[in-house]
């Protein structure tokens, strides 16, 4: 992950670090995004976990459009995004 992104406001894909990669052509930003440090508050995370859960449970390809639109809303829920599809 050498090259990392400095266009300010893009959307990153969240399938681009997963192993298989991104399935479709996508519009999104595929190259690496500096995460921020810290983390939300408890209940907020427990909510963002959730929201995950939800949307993994979706079929293709209504699952990869909320995961993408999930990501573009705080980095922490990216970064807990990224984290599951690695462990998928």
């Amino acid at each position: 992950m050498g090259e990392v992104c400095k266009i300010q406001g893009c959307e990153p894909c969240v399938y681009s670090v997963n192993q298989g990669g991104c399935q479709a052509t996508c519009a999104l930003c595929h190259v690496h995004h500096a995460l921020k440090k810290g983390r939300p508050r408890k209940f907020l995370r427990n909510s963002y976990k959730d929201m995950i859960e939800r949307a993994l449970e979706l079929e293709e390809p209504q699952r990869q459009r909320e995961l993408q639109q999930l990501a573009t809303q705080d980095k922490y829920l990216r970064a807990l995004i990224l984290a599951k599809l690695k462990d998928l």
